[in-house]
């Protein structure tokens, strides 16, 4: 009964009457998290729309990003070379070479698989020279002004014959494998055997897999240098079709390459620089070990001519490679002649213009001319008979060309000459190509 009538307080009008409850943290941080997602994906979106895409809008509004060292360094990763194989265009791409499944090519000297040399020297009764390396070696001037002619042509070409084994293109791994493959071959002539590399580019090549080809790349088991598989076929476009440029997003990829993006100290932490510098060094120290082992187990005479570019010649800082090569062969007492002495002696002290050794523009920049490929022979003479300083005489060049004006075999086409002053028969069915030419980074 007293219940019924009991009075009910009403509500305090000052008390705010609570609204509806609002998302909670979780449903926020989902929404933020979601709009991130979303803007980083759209970023990402145009980011691979102005790299990739054929149309003219894509290619005028990317064009300041169509460069493969926003996106990855060319001396140390795979990444580089297939995104710059994309990005070229197609009359830029490189011919293709003379395809092999253990190096990944050869020249037009050195048949593929078997590695027999090609051309038919009239070795008689002299001494053998078997010359390997890369362009620097290959002579990207052509055959008639490269070193077995250069050889022939001399007062020295009674005592030697010169094989060049040299293959534009390759790295020092490369080098290695190739010499491991023929060196047997001429052991019984008691060869000289002449490492012709450039301290730089040629050296930075090991660490790849990919490099406007699919190529070797030597890695480490055991104590052994061995390669890393057999080299796909087929050419660069359906090896990247397979494999991708191997970057996952090219939006962070700009953030730890392109310069000013973020500081370049963060840059090189976040990318491993240091690491990548210190596992590539160890890689080319154990190559140019390797080489001596194998030379020195044979019990041949050698020497290497370590080469520099117009890349890293004053006023250019030297590489760290180069630095990094010097040390090695002079505390392991390997022979070696300096190509920048050599150049510093021909250019008297870096005071004339490069241009008089080497080519500076076009597809054959940065590559010795005829001028510099006399200089490198000047290093191989020398070389020749122990001695790997420059002279103290001055540096002639051309003026003492001995071919020139005076030379019986200079009608003979380059591809048959094998540096007896012979015309050679024809070499199979394979013609005589030149590998990949070299292009600076």
């Amino acid at each position: 009964m007293g219940v019924a009538n009991e009075k009910v307080d009403a509500p305090d009008p000052s008390t705010p009457t609570p609204g509806p409850r609002g998302p909670n943290m979780r449903t926020r941080l989902l929404v933020l998290v979601s709009c991130l997602v979303a803007g980083l994906l759209a970023v990402e979106g145009i980011m691979r729309y102005l790299l990739f895409d054929p149309g003219e809008m894509a290619v005028w509004w990317g064009r300041d990003l169509r460069h493969p060292e926003l996106f990855a360094a060319h001396m140390y990763e795979d990444e580089y070379w297939r995104l710059e194989w994309l990005l070229r265009v197609d009359e830029k791409k490189a011919a293709a070479p003379l395809y092999d499944e253990l190096l990944g090519w050869t020249s037009g000297r050195v048949r593929p698989g078997t590695y027999d040399y090609r051309i038919d020297v009239k070795l008689a009764e002299r001494r053998p020279i078997l010359m390997y390396g890369a362009s620097y070696t290959d002579c990207i001037t052509g055959n008639g002004e490269c070193f077995p002619r250069l050889l022939a042509d001399s007062p020295l070409h009674d005592r030697y014959a010169l094989y060049n084994f040299g293959v534009g293109g390759h790295g020092c791994g490369q080098t290695l494998t190739l010499m491991r493959q023929t060196l047997d071959r001429f052991v019984e002539q008691n060869p000289v055997v002449v490492i012709g590399l450039v301290a730089d580019n040629d050296f930075q090549r090991c660490s790849l897999e990919f490099r406007s080809w699919p190529k070797l790349k030597l890695v480490r088991q055991g104590e052994e240098l061995v390669p890393s598989g057999p080299v796909p076929a087929g050419g660069p476009a359906p090896y990247i079709e397979t494999h991708g440029t191997g970057i996952g997003s090219y939006a962070w990829r700009y953030l730890l390459y392109a310069p000013g993006v973020l500081p370049r100290s963060w840059q090189h932490a976040l990318r491993a620089s240091a690491a990548q510098q210190d596992e590539q060094d160890a890689l080319v120290q154990g190559i140019v070990l390797a080489m001596r082992d194998e030379l020195e187990e044979r019990g041949l005479e050698y020497f290497f001519i370590l080469s520099t570019s117009p890349r890293t010649l004053p006023p250019r800082d030297t590489s760290h490679l180069e630095r990094l090569l010097v040390r090695l062969l002079d505390e392991e007492q390997i022979p070696y002649a300096s190509g920048r002495r050599y150049v510093e002696w021909a250019t008297g002290h870096f005071e004339t213009e490069l241009d008089s050794l080497f080519f500076l523009d076009g597809a054959m920049r940065n590559h010795p001319n005829l001028e510099g490929n006399l200089l490198i022979f000047e290093a191989l003479k020398r070389g020749l008979g122990g001695k790997f300083s420059p002279p103290d005489r001055p540096w002639v060049g051309l003026e003492n060309r001995v071919h020139e004006g005076r030379n019986d075999r200079r009608g003979l086409k380059d591809d048959e000459y094998d540096g007896s002053g012979k015309q050679q028969g024809d070499h199979g069915s394979e013609p005589p190509v030149r590998a990949l030419p070299e292009r600076d980074e």
